[in-house]
């Protein structure tokens, strides 16, 4: 077991979903392609889409094609989600909860 993963599993289950979210969101992989990453950014920017508390996006604007974006995202999300809490023995909810702090941090939180 490598030095970090022996950190990560000594952390309370909190911090260790904390920690598992970090790196997913670290390592860039709540976007689904390049050319969706560039469609969840211009939608970020012209204020179309906006980051949830649960970790998931909102649509401001709910045109079908913010829509589709924000169902594609929130299904890959949920899918990471679900792996990371897995792996770090916390329930969805919590890691939903970490995530949507960090992603809010990030961007900017629903208005």
């Amino acid at each position: 077991m490598t030095t970090v993963k022996k950190r990560i599993m000594s952390l309370p289950p909190l911090s260790k979903a904390l920690a598992g979210v970090t790196l997913v969101l670290g390592l860039g992989i709540l976007g689904a392609s390049p050319a969706l990453a560039l469609g969840l950014d211009q939608a970020r920017s012209a204020g179309q889409v906006c980051e949830g508390a649960d970790g998931l996006l909102k649509a401001v604007t709910p045109t079908p094609e913010v829509k589709a974006l924000v169902d594609s995202t929130n299904s890959q999300r949920l899918r990471l989600y679900q792996e990371a809490a897995r792996k770090e023995g916390v329930t969805l909810l919590e890691m939903q909860a970490v995530s949507g702090v960090k992603l809010r941090e990030r961007h900017g939180s629903c208005r």
